[in-house]
Parts: structure tokens; sequence; C-alpha cells
């Protein structure tokens, strides 16, 4: 009698655990057929034709369902495309899974099994992952802003030497301008002092001349015992010579004047080399 009573709930746990699986397995289906409806009728707007105003109004008269839990369905939908079965979870879990990334969402089933954990502990574990991402996200954040004030800072080394260099070329440019200023300074310098000592010749030949001049002026002419014919054309020939040169000293003198006023004249040598050759003759 034991055997046949232990055989008989063997068989019945056997049905019973058959029947759970196939209703969990539907019931799972079913589950996700009710968020992919429910995203329809919302997007679609399909409870209008219902006779409701709003999607939320539907939800609480036609099904008892709140606005909020819908919307926890319709994420899951959102979150799971077509095709891809969300597993034996209950809608709170999956619910939380669909508010993760696929990264999140393939650490998290890496770190716990998302269908043997409670509710509470998946949240647990999520918060965990999403506060050490976060710190991640800040680091690298933090890490970031180092790096561009390390690339800011170089960037402003580098426009510092460049600056540098280029000071350095306009100083190097400046002292060869300062040198090549000092040099012109020093030749003119050098020419000044010729032309000075070249004036003061000059002056002492003009001197010269006009001293030769006024001696040559002073001198009377020797007279000889001759006859009286002879006395009047010597006479004749003294007032000629004495108008020529009277017209010659002026000549020579408003000629010396003009080589004064243009001693700046490029052709100043040139006055003053023909003004010595006059003078020597003169003086010859």
């Amino acid at each position: 009698m034991n055997e046949l009573t232990s055989t008989e709930n063997y068989d019945r746990a056997v049905l019973l655990s058959r029947r759970i699986s196939a209703n969990v397995r539907a019931a799972q289906e079913s589950l996700f057929e009710i968020c992919k409806d429910l995203k329809e009728i919302r997007d679609g707007r399909l409870y209008i034709s219902l006779g409701y105003e709003t999607f939320e109004d539907y939800c609480i008269k036609e099904h008892e369902l709140s606005y909020k839990q819908a919307c926890k369905y319709i994420a899951v939908a959102e979150r799971f495309p077509d095709g891809i079965s969300p597993g034996r979870l209950g809608i709170s879990k999956l619910y939380l899974i669909s508010t993760l990334s696929d990264e999140e969402k393939t650490e998290i089933e890496q770190r716990v099994d998302v269908e043997a954990v409670s509710k509470s502990q998946l949240e647990k574990a999520i918060a965990e992952l999403k506060a050490e991402n976060k710190r991640l996200e800040e680091e690298k954040q933090v890490t970031f802003e180092k790096l561009e004030k390390l690339r800011t800072k170089n960037s402003d080394v580098s426009q510092a030497k460049e600056r540098i260099e280029y000071l350095q070329g306009k100083l190097k440019e400046q002292q060869k301008l300062t040198e090549k200023e000092s040099k012109q300074r020093e030749d003119a310098a050098r020419r000044a002092s010729i032309a000075e000592t070249d004036r003061d010749s000059l002056k002492a030949h003009a001197a010269q001349l006009e001293d030769r001049i006024k001696e040559l002026c002073s001198q009377k002419p020797q007279t000889e015992t001759v006859t009286v014919t002879e006395t009047v054309e010597v006479r004749d020939d003294i007032d000629e010579f004495r108008a020529h040169f009277a017209n010659a000293l002026d000549s020579v003198a408003r000629l010396v004047s003009f080589v004064k006023q243009h001693e700046d004249s490029k052709n100043f040598e040139l006055f003053e080399s023909k003004l010595r050759a006059l003078a020597e003759k003169i003086g010859g």
C-alpha cells in the first residue's frame, strides 16, 4: 500500500511539474505578448476607437492596470525586439533589465543569475553596477580633463617657444639693422669729415686765389723811356688789359661764390678740382 502511494505521488508530482513548466512558458509568452500589444495600442492611439480619450483611462478601466505598470510593460516590449525571448522573468525583472544598455545587460548577466535572484537582489546588483559605471565615468572625465589641461599646457609651451624664437629672430634683425645704421653713421661722419677738410682746403685755395687776384690788381705796369707815340700805345693796352682783368676777376669771384654755395652737390669734388687748377695757373 505504501509502495502504491509512493508511486502515485511521484506520478502526480511529475504531472504537476510538467504542467507548471508549460504554464510558465505560456505565461511568459502571454506576458510578452501583452507588452507588445500595449505598445501597439498606445503608439497607434487605438484606444480612441474603443471610446477612451487617453491611454491611461483605457488601461485602468479596460484592464484594471495602472498607467505606471502599463509603461513598464511597454518598456519591456521596446527593450526586447520580436524574436528574442525574455526568459523566465517576471515583469518587474524584465522592466529593470529594460532600463539597461546592452553593455550593462551583459555585465549584469555575468555578475548574477537573473532568473534565480529576487527582484530586490537584481535591483541591488543593477544599482551597484550603475554606481560603479558612474564612478568610472567620472574618473574618465577627470582623466580627460587632465589630458586636456596637459595638451593645453603643452600647446601654451609650444606657443611660448615659437614666440621666443620669433622674438629672438626679431632681435637679431634689429641688431643687424643697428649695426648697419651704426656703420652708415660712421661712414657719413667720415665723409662729413673729409668734406669739411675739402671745404677748408677749398676756402684756403679760394683765399689764395683772391689774394693773388688782388696782388695782380695792385701791381702797376712798369714804364720805360719811349717815344710819345709808343707811350700812348702802351697806355691803351693797359686800359684794355685792366678791363679784361676786371671782367676775369669778377668771373673768378662769382665762380668761387658758386662753388661755396654748392658744397653739398655731388659735383663738388669736380668744382673743387677745377678751381684748384685755375688757382695754380693764376699762381703760376
